[in-house]
């Protein structure tokens, strides 16, 4: 996939947008997708013949990270110059030349901030007919608090509708990183889907302890990152430690650079505060957090906080500010990491504790460094990997904004704990015959068919003892259909062969699963198709599946991605078998796979439970509905319907 990043700053790593555009450039390269940006920078010089010799790459420079840019013009604001300048920001403004090669490149746009770089660029997706995306990174009360009106709702909704205006009304998909951003959005009418990835941590910053100098040996090291800015709150960090019982032994490292320093310096100075402050590169403020004792988070706006993320890997206990427009609460372990928004002596309390609890100080450390793992930056890359994907899917959709996804509706890539032996890779190519509809190739199916479905009932009825029951649902069915089944066992495509015996069938696959060691050209043959990860190729299955579907084949799909052997419950389920669904005007039709204890000489022969396989009635879209808004709603019906039949048996069918 060619994916095209707009973001107003890329080149100079001192803001969290940047690094974060950083960091899911590199893990979308490290994935095999091409990433080129399209931000401020000074263009080329004349005759950069290693760069031209890419007539898609006229114009571009390569950035420190090996990342080719297409250079936008530095936008300057009269007036408010001065205030960009001193928070180390740089904006661009759009050079339609440049913009329009970068877009003809791309097969997704994703756009950062919603500032004037963006809105041009967007527009002009918009005509060129290119998937767009954007993220929810800039806070409002960002902007605000820097000219004194944080606090003022109504300047803080004007911004909200500024921005809804400038970027998201014309995107569907927004990348939000937390719940609260989230909530805010939703609370402030924006109607977009939104997916709520976080920003991710390095692996870089993990659990690391290091002995301090010989000048800090007695001292005790309490460290905040951000930018030196109003809402930020360093000054509250600061009284919090002149309130201190321990404030002699105190050494406070304020790291980050902004508008703020000067009162923040003379804050300390004046309060007999031991601060240091400056901007800190990567390897320099890991440095520093393995040798602090304590980190403190008092910023009142956050949309997530890399920076406390960061902190608490290296296994470090956060003292956090429970505000709320601030995301980074959600990270407390438990109310002592939690102190009063804008209270110097509640800080100072929480402080003293954990600085009088080194062993508790310690023990929760660990905690921490283990709350870690669940948001390392590759994982959140697959997230975002999925959404730049969903925008390409929906660009085939009429244009519109979705709205958010249900509650058992998510489209995060699932974790697969069944591996199994590959031989080789497979690419999906450009032109795959997807249907092998020739007469060869369909007289070949079939007589497969015949040798898959005896061996299937020998497998699943034989050997496991799968029932199958319910199949009197299929009659209600005139023409193709889409099943989706629950996927908790490696050999439950044969149950579903055994249901749907007599049609012609094709199972919706990974890519990995046509390289499997034995197996990969059995996959092929048994009519399983699979999913590309290129845009291009995945709109050419998209529109195959869908003649599948017309000429009365069906599509066989499992919504939950990820095989969990005997899983007790309904995992979340993906939206593409849906869209497909809506997108032909086929019905779904849900089987579940429900376990029950094995009862006399059964229980001797088979240690796991016996699977029945329930057929149940069909599922329509609702008519009343845009296809945007269709597809969800029938997602989240379709799992309620299943869930009900495993909680109650089968559901009697």
């Amino acid at each position: 996939m060619r994916v095209l990043f707009v973001v107003d700053q890329y080149l100079h790593s001192n803001n969290g947008t940047t690094i974060t555009a950083r960091r899911f450039a590199r893990e979308l390269m490290a994935r095999g997708h091409e990433v080129r940006v399209a931000c401020q920078a000074d263009a080329p010089a004349p005759g950069n013949a290693a760069l031209h010799a890419d007539p898609t790459a006229t114009g571009c420079v390569r950035a420190d990270d090996g990342v080719l840019v297409y250079p936008q013009p530095e936008l300057r604001i009269p007036v408010f110059q001065g205030l960009v300048d001193r928070q180390g920001m740089t904006l661009a403004r759009a050079d339609r030349a440049s913009m329009a090669r970068a877009l003809a490149w791309c097969d997704v746009v994703h756009f950062f901030m919603p500032f004037s770089l963006a809105h041009t660029g967007v527009l002009m997706a918009r005509q060129l007919g290119v998937p767009a995306t954007a993220a929810f990174h800039v806070q409002p009360q960002n902007l605000s608090s820097s000219v004194g009106l944080g606090r003022s709702r109504r300047f803080n909704d004007m911004l909200f509708r500024a921005f809804d205006w400038s970027l998201y009304q014309h995107v569907d998909h927004v990348h939000c990183p937390s719940n609260m951003i989230a909530g805010q959005l939703r609370e402030h009418g924006y109607t977009n889907t939104l997916h709520v990835i976080s920003n991710g941590i390095e692996d870089s910053f993990a659990y690391r302890r290091e002995p301090k100098p010989a000048e800090l040996a007695d001292r005790v090291v309490v460290t905040m990152v951000g930018r030196y800015s109003r809402e930020k709150r360093q000054d509250v960090v600061i009284r919090g430690v002149a309130a201190s019982r321990h404030r002699e032994k105190i050494v406070l490292v304020l790291a980050g650079q902004g508008p703020t320093e000067r009162e923040l310096r003379r804050l300390a100075a004046r309060l007999g505060v031991d601060a240091r402050f400056g901007f800190m590169p990567q390897p320099r403020l890991r440095g520093v957090l393995a040798q602090t004792d304590v980190y403190v988070h008092a910023s009142d706006m956050e949309a997530e906080a890399m920076s406390c993320m960061e902190a608490f890997a290296t296994g470090l206990v956060p003292i956090i500010a429970n505000s709320p427009l601030s995301a980074t609460p959600q990270f407390a372990l438990d109310d002592r990491s939690l102190f009063a928004a804008g209270d110097p002596q509640d800080l100072a309390r929480h402080l003293d504790w954990w600085i009088e609890h080194p062993r508790e100080r310690e023990r929760m450390g660990h905690a921490y460094a283990r709350e870690a793992e669940g948001y390392r930056i590759g994982a959140c890359v697959g997230r975002f990997e999925i959404m730049l994907q969903r925008a390409v899917a929906n660009a085939l959709a009429p244009r519109g904004t979705l709205p958010p996804e249900p509650s058992h509706v998510s489209d995060e890539r699932p974790t697969h704990v069944v591996h199994m032996r590959h031989w080789g890779s497979f690419t999906t190519p450009d032109g795959y015959d997807y249907l092998r509809l020739g007469r060869g190739a369909t007289a070949g199916y079939w007589a497969f068919r015949v040798v898959l479905d005896i061996a299937a009932w020998l497998a699943t009825r034989v050997v496991l003892g799968v029932r199958v029951r319910g199949r009197k649902n299929l009659k209600a069915v005139r023409g193709g259909f889409v099943s989706v089944s629950n996927h908790v066992q490696t050999l439950d495509c044969g149950m579903a062969l055994r249901a749907l015996r007599g049609r012609r069938t094709y199972f919706v696959s990974l890519e990995e699963n046509f390289t499997l060691a034995w197996l990969g050209g059995i996959v092929r043959l048994a009519g399983a198709v699979p999913v590309p990860r290129r845009p291009r190729q995945f709109v050419q299955q998209v529109r195959a599946l869908t003649q599948a579907l017309a000429r009365g084949s069906v599509v066989h799909v499992y919504p939950e991605g990820a095989l969990l052997p005997y899983a007790d419950g309904l995992r979340p389920f993906a939206t593409g078998a849906f869209h497909l669904a809506v997108r032909a005007g086929v019905p779904v039709v849900p089987m579940v796979i429900r376990q029950t204890p094995r009862r006399g000489p059964g229980r001797l022969l088979h240690r796991r439970p016996r699977l029945t396989l329930t057929v149940l009635p069909p599922l329509w879209a609702d008519p009343a509905l845009p296809r945007a808004q269709a597809v969800p709603e029938l997602a989240d019906r379709c799992w309620r319907v299943m869930d009900s039949a495993l909680r109650q048996g089968g559901g009697g069918f």
